[in-house]
């Protein structure tokens, strides 16, 4: 493949992600709670999403949910594969709401440039899928299809925030222990294998 199919193909996945995330972020505004299945909430008509590049469709599911024990919000996501669903879970401090608008829209930007990848993963048989869940953290983050997943997900932020990828990757495990639940020494071995293997994809990526 060429480069600039390469750099074509990035810009409409990359656009495609966008696009959800505006999408979610629209039925997040007018509604406080509530379970949701996009697009169809916007066309009854239109019940996935799709793009060539993942040579199948997806249905988003989301889940808003109001918790005012915590601060601000937390985001939790999960890729269905044998039923092309994404599963989007929203819990926030409705006292927040108009504050973390912007924090939310970044958090949703990493978790389904994210979880699209897995879809990619999937459709082209990139890993060995174990759907075994892992009881240990740092084994369940250092699975080569969630370090490849997670490598996505940031350099997709990265590039909106015009931040580096390191900056994105640390703040993300500082800000998320209570999802990780890693120690300070397994974060540490976790962000070293993540950016050995985005040195390993651009090696790859320029043969």
């Amino acid at each position: 493949m060429n480069y600039k199919k390469k750099l074509n193909e990035s810009t409409r996945i990359f656009d495609f992600v966008e696009s959800i995330v505006r999408d979610i972020i629209k039925i997040f505004r007018s509604e406080d709670e509530g379970e949701f299945y996009l697009p169809e909430h916007f066309d009854p008509d239109k019940l996935v999403y799709t793009l060539s590049e993942l040579s199948e469709s997806l249905t988003v599911e989301l889940i808003i949910e109001i918790d005012d024990e915590i601060d601000e919000f937390i985001v939790n996501s999960d890729y269905y594969r044998d039923d092309d669903v994404i599963v989007v879970l929203i819990k926030y401090n409705s006292k927040e709401k108009q504050n973390i608008m912007f924090s939310l829209m970044n958090e949703l930007r990493e978790v389904i440039a994210h979880e699209i990848r897995h879809i990619h993963q999937s459709t082209n048989d990139m890993f060995d899928f174990n759907n075994k869940k892992e009881n240990n953290p740092y084994e369940y983050y250092t699975r080569p299809e969630e370090l490849d997943a997670q490598v996505y997900g940031f350099e997709h932020l990265s590039k909106i925030t015009n931040k580096s990828f390191e900056e994105v990757m640390k703040n993300w495990f500082k800000t998320h222990k209570e999802i990780h639940l890693m120690s300070d020494e397994e974060v540490r071995k976790v962000m070293q294998k993540l950016i050995e293997y985005k040195f390993y994809l651009g090696r790859y990526n320029t043969d």
